[in-house]
């Protein structure tokens, strides 16, 4: 979370004063992280289209909760922000809405306003899970080029691309527990059985190795108005 949230408060280049959109946020935990790192003086607004996280991210005094999908939020003109981002959420939206998502996001930018794109490879060739899940995370992954053209598409000229990576050690027994609830959305549509000849695979391939190591790679694509 710390290096994630300081990636994204020096790619958005916050500013106390700024007005603050996370879509997809979630329980807002790592919206009260930016908050918190970047000074902010008004409450990060937080969307995301579960009732649920939203009453938990509700109880953070950091945040402004709203609970919509975020073809709904940015269909709202009259609203006005300085910068938006998405962490690891816009490859579960619809490849047809991108488009108009992002010109609804043009609209609601302040003159010099900021969009910023944080997802992963389609590849996870690097990442240690099992083929199965590798195959879901393909295919549920679009490619960078999707969301560069969204973007485009949308009404942003200036848009930039950058790879940043974060070198990962996480416990063998810790990452396999991980792994086994089914933390990423990589795993969530994975039968019981294939979950387990997964599983199975990746304890054997891990064998004799207390850490796991690996470098985590993150897209960034940023989009000025």
């Amino acid at each position: 979370t710390d290096w994630q949230s300081a990636n994204i408060v020096e790619l958005l280049d916050l500013k106390p004063g700024h007005r603050v959109v996370d879509m997809g946020a979630g329980d807002g935990a790592f919206a009260s992280v930016i908050h918190r790192r970047a000074s902010l003086r008004r409450r990060t607004v937080c969307v995301d289209p579960s009732a649920n996280m939203t009453a938990k991210a509700q109880q953070r005094p950091s945040v402004e909760a709203v609970n919509e999908d975020c073809i709904t939020f940015t269909t709202r003109p009259e609203e006005s922000y300085d910068r938006i981002f998405f962490k690891e959420v816009v490859h579960h939206l619809p490849i047809a809405d991108l488009p108009s998502i992002f010109r609804n996001v043009h609209k609601q930018l302040t003159p010099g306003g900021v969009v910023l794109i944080a997802t992963r490879p389609k590849s996870a060739d690097h990442v240690p899970i099992f083929p199965r899940a590798r195959e879901v995370w393909s295919a549920n992954q679009p490619a960078e080029e999707v969301f560069l053209g969204a973007l485009r598409d949308g009404g942003f000229d200036d848009v930039t691309v950058e790879k940043r990576g974060f070198a990962m050690r996480v416990p063998r027994d810790e990452w396999l527990a991980l792994c086994r609830s089914r933390f990423w959305s990589c795993f969530a549509p994975l039968t019981d059985d294939e979950m387990e000849k997964g599983m199975a695979d990746l304890e054997r391939s891990l064998a004799g190795v207390d850490v796991v190591e690996w470098t985590d790679t993150y897209i960034y694509i940023k989009a000025s108005k």
